[in-house]
């Protein structure tokens, strides 16, 4: 089968031309982006995950991240707080427990901490901050860093420091489970 015709012109080739065939020209739906601004860190956040934050808005220019993203980014910082801690708390730890039969295991937060890696890696991906998706977004390397205005630093500051995640039992919970 041969081709059907030319391809159809567009509203603003008509509109050059005259519109010779007088019909209504329709303009296309303008699309709004209800992502604008700079985004705040979340109070709810833990000094780790605070920090993961902190590093990622300041390795990325302010127009990367929109308030579409903020869910994201916000599991993204709280899977890292949880690997962090679990990272600290196996240092502690043996890598490998006796079971109630006298068999070895691997340690069962080892499990947990390679399950957050892959949740954090798939996170990552989907925000676009792996290294195949980020070339060229990169500050300059001439470019300071941001600093802070008064009204984006931490919001939990005025109440009196940091929240804090340590119960373990939250920590164990599946990864997927983000409150």
């Amino acid at each position: 089968m041969g081709k059907r015709g030319p391809k159809p012109k567009s509203n603003e080739m008509k509109a050059l031309e005259g519109n010779p065939g007088n019909r209504k020209l329709t303009e296309p739906k303008e699309e709004v982006d209800i992502s604008s601004g700079s985004l705040r860190i979340p109070t709810r956040l833990c000094t780790d995950g605070k920090q993961a934050w902190h590093d990622l808005m300041d390795s990325f220019p302010d127009w990367y991240f929109t308030a579409a993203d903020k869910h994201l980014l916000i599991m993204y910082c709280e899977h890292i707080a949880r690997r962090n801690k679990l990272e600290r708390g196996m240092r502690r730890e043996a890598m490998v427990t006796k079971g109630e039969n006298g068999r070895k295991w691997l340690n069962p937060k080892l499990n947990v901490i390679m399950d957050l890696d892959k949740l954090i890696l798939q996170l990552s991906e989907k925000l676009g901050i792996t290294r195949e998706k980020r070339r060229g977004l990169a500050r300059r390397p001439d470019e300071a860093p941001p600093v802070p205005g008064p009204a984006e630093q931490d919001q939990d500051f005025e109440r009196g420091g940091d929240v804090q995640v340590d119960d373990v039992g939250d920590l164990l919970a599946p990864a997927t489970n983000v409150h």
